[in-house]
């Protein structure tokens, strides 16, 4: 019996060409897309789940009151790990982490730039399950100045040779022991590092008083908790330890709370997380289009099946007249799907294997086919050839097992008006699901567009930035900029601890005019002179820093016009701003002085955040990049030049150079990948619906042979019959304009929600996105249509 029905459902395949290779492409496509968001959500929901007690690691995090608001931060001060670990006895172990944002790394004859340099405590390796290849653990972190170095860093820099108690320097002034070497730290992990050195060299870099001031919030800290411990009950006992680190009024404004370590890469966005984090959304999004994608190719086959039903008829007539049961033809038809899907399958592992490579680059992932051994991705790739199988084929299974056996011998069998009105229904939900994506795809680009041309309040083009990252070029900015200013391409220079759009130091002031124990959290900039001018950034009030004022190095403020506003000045001019050194100590000031000017808003990190409180102040000794605008013309001979004067001064150190736009666009780099990954599924969706919708227009014309022919010689002219054709098809995509803009509308200005500043969704989109809809749909109906209208109508009349 099975036998005989592969052999029937091959044989339906070949004779059916069209209608089989529509199918096949179609759900092809359809599983590839799901295989590949398969693999991409595995990864995701993979993150940090590795690590041997993963479900007993938790971050230690704090919100801290400030204006009124909340702030959410990632890190605390160093105190805080030994305070809580002691006070609870369900904390069994904590460890600490301290990260560089670059460094020189050098040995011997080699120098290298890295980024992942870390600083942690021994417990490290009790806490987290990182291996070591060589060393002990429990002593690889004690001593000040050793580093422990992962295996990919110790093969670049020692290849096959042996490094423990090799030497490396850093930054031409720190030399470190190797003390370890351990794996590669596994790619869906949170945090990644290549360098581990001992957190007590912290102390001897920055001073003992970084480690034990608890004003400093520099440092993630993990928790390793006893197996079942209440989080909720030692979440409320927290305030017990905060009162030892910072006193009781000001732990009464900091709330601290527990992180689940797996759930970090993808339900926590706080303030200075080590890397930006994943979203549950891009989730969702990815794995609803997919879905909708294999539905369309899903409703294709079933358009397509019960479009052909009457070809079909004498088929189940002869069978039911033989004896042949309905629950015997369901499963014929069923298994003729399920044969449908499984090719389908075939093919799709093709196609991620071909394409795997251009989705890793877009989703930045290393997903490769062998994941596909993964007992959840075998598991779901049965699914899915069962979910098709059993959805697509069911319907028209119980379509044809349903037909009468009498009517049909007698060739009284209908078009069937449930069936074409079904029909109707699943291409008006084709092309409602394709214009969705098609508008999403719009709106997307629109806002990317809209992120790029928005004015930040300050020009970021033509803007060099040198990070300057050894203490000879800081202190020698001056004559570096002198020099600079020199070549007549070099407009102007400034220099500071920071740009937009990298991060940025937020300090807590006290204000005139304020409660005495009210403090202002401000994004604090430590500049130059010129900063204004080389950034462009407009006064709105007041005077910028200038040398003719000497007060102005060591007493003097600049704020935005989102400061004063929150602060509640309606004079901001020569009001005290202090910055307090011990916020338990009102005596204990780092600096005090006045307002002398404000300036416009302006963005420091990207248009998903409003604009926060700033202040400027100048301090020389925190500068840590050059900022140069430059001239539009001859940029190679500008960088030559500057490369030339960098080397006069930082001989060791390599000229390196990035363009503040550039720089400020790599904010939005998630976004543009969800940007291009919608455009592509979108793509993908209408080409799916299209190959329906080509295979319906192939069927129409072919059950209207004869009245083509018969029109054609009673005078009917080729765009006649093209209109006729087509004019059934151009309304179902009418009605799916009319169900999709609706919702379009609804799913978009919700992600629009995601950004603080946001393009709006016009009219002109539904409109560009059903006109894309129209033509597309146009241009695969009318092929057909042609094909049909200009067919002899001698053979036509002939055709049966």
């Amino acid at each position: 019996m099975l036998k005989n029905y592969l052999k029937i459902a091959i044989r339906n395949i070949l004779k059916n060409k069209t209608h089989s290779i529509v199918n096949i492409s179609g759900l092809a496509i359809g599983m590839a897309c799901c295989i590949l968001i398969l693999l991409f959500v595995q990864d995701e929901l993979s993150y940090d789940s590795y690590h041997s007690n993963a479900d007993q690691i938790y971050r230690l995090a704090a919100a801290l009151e400030s204006s009124g608001e909340e702030r959410h931060l990632a890190v605390l001060s160093a105190p805080c790990a030994e305070a809580f670990r002691s006070s609870f006895p369900e904390i069994l172990k904590a460890a600490r982490f301290f990260g560089e944002d670059r460094v020189l790394v050098q040995f011997e004859e080699k120098k290298f730039f890295e980024e992942r340099f870390a600083f942690a405590d021994p417990t490290v390796f009790e806490v987290f399950s990182y291996p070591l290849i060589r060393g002990n653990p429990k002593t690889a972190l004690e001593a000040p100045y050793s580093v422990v170095l992962t295996e990919a860093i110790a093969q670049k820099y020692f290849g096959s040779g042996d490094p423990i108690g090799k030497r490396i320097v850093l930054d031409n002034k720190h030399t470190y022991n190797i003390t370890a070497v351990m794996q590669d730290v596994p790619r869906n992990s949170h945090f990644r590092f290549n360098f581990l050195a001992s957190f007590e060299t912290l102390a001897s870099i920055h001073g003992k008083r970084f480690l034990t001031h608890p004003g400093y919030f520099s440092f993630y800290t993990y928790l390793l908790l006893q197996d079942n411990a209440d989080i909720a009950a030692l979440g409320q006992k927290f305030p017990e330890a905060a009162k030892k680190v910072f006193g009781a009024q000001i732990a009464s404004r900091r709330r601290f709370y527990l992180q689940p370590l797996k759930s970090i890469h993808l339900h926590s966005h706080l303030d200075y997380e080590i890397e930006a984090n994943s979203s549950t959304s891009y989730i969702y999004v990815f794995s609803a289009i997919a879905f909708f994608i294999l539905l369309i190719a899903a409703f294709n086959f079933m358009n397509l099946s019960t479009a052909r039903s009457a070809g079909r008829a004498k088929e189940v007539g002869v069978r039911k007249v033989l004896g042949a049961f309905r629950l015997q033809l369901v499963k014929q038809f069923l298994g003729e799907s399920f044969i449908l899907s499984l090719i389908s399958l075939f093919l799709a592992i093709i196609l991620v294997v071909l394409f795997q490579n251009s989705f890793n680059s877009l989703t930045g992932k290393e997903l490769a086919f062998g994941d596909l051994g993964n007992s959840a991705i075998f598991l779901g790739l049965v699914g899915i050839v069962l979910i098709v199988g059993i959805f697509a084929g069911l319907y028209p299974a119980l379509l044809l097992s349903a037909f009468q056996p009498v009517r049909i011998l007698k060739g009284k069998l209908g078009a069937g008006k449930k069936s074409s009105s079904f029909r109707r229904f699943l291409v008006v939900t084709q092309f409602s699901i394709s214009i969705v994506l098609i508008t999403s795809t719009i709106v997307i680009q629109n806002q990317l567009n809209y992120m790029r041309s928005r004015d930040l309040g300050f020009s970021r083009e033509q803007v060099v930035v040198l990070p300057m990252l050894d203490q000879n070029t800081r202190k020698a900015y001056k004559a570096i900029k002198a020099d600079l200013m020199q070549y007549p391409s070099i407009i102007s220079v400034t220099a500071s601890s920071s740009v937009p759009g990298k991060p940025v130091t937020n300090i807590s002031y006290r204000a005139e005019g304020t409660k005495e124990d009210e403090t202002w959290k401000m994004d604090t900039f430590f500049i130059d002179y010129d900063f204004l001018e080389t950034l462009d950034i407009d006064l709105a009030t007041g005077r910028d820093f200038s040398r003719e004022f000497s007060t102005d190095e060591t007493s003097a403020f600049i704020l935005n016009e989102t400061a004063v506003r929150q602060i509640g000045w309606d004079n901001p001019l020569n009001k005290q701003i202090v910055w307090p050194r011990d916020l338990r100590r009102r005596d204990a000031i780092v600096k005090e002085g006045q307002v002398i000017g404000v300036v416009k808003d302006f963005n420091v990190t990207s248009l998903h955040e409003n604009i926060g409180p700033v202040l400027l102040q100048i301090r020389p000794g925190s500068f840590r990049y050059l900022s140069v605008r430059i001239s539009p013309g001859n940029i190679n001979e500008t960088l030559a030049f500057m490369n030339e004067k960098w080397g006069e001064f930082s001989p060791i150190f390599p000229f390196e150079y990035s363009f503040l736009d550039e720089d400020f666009d790599k904010l939005y780099k998630a976004d543009k990948k969800v940007g291009q990954l919608v455009g592509i599924f979108s793509s993908l969706a209408i080409f799916v619906a299209c190959l329906g919708l080509f295979g319906l227009i192939s069927f129409s014309a072919e059950q209207r042979t004869k009245e083509i022919g018969i029109r054609k010689v009673l005078g009917a002219s080729v765009s006649g019959i093209v209109l006729l054709l087509s004019k059934e098809f151009t309304k179902w995509v009418l009605a799916a304009n009319i169900i999709a803009w609706p919702v379009a509308y609804f799913v978009m200005n919700g992600w629009l929600q995601n950004f603080a500043y946001r393009t709006r969704i016009g009219v002109e989109y539904f409109v560009l996105s059903a006109l894309l809809a129209f033509v597309i749909a146009l241009i695969t109906v009318s092929y057909q249509s042609i094909k049909a209208a200009v067919a002899n109508p001698v053979d036509s009349i002939k055709y049966e």
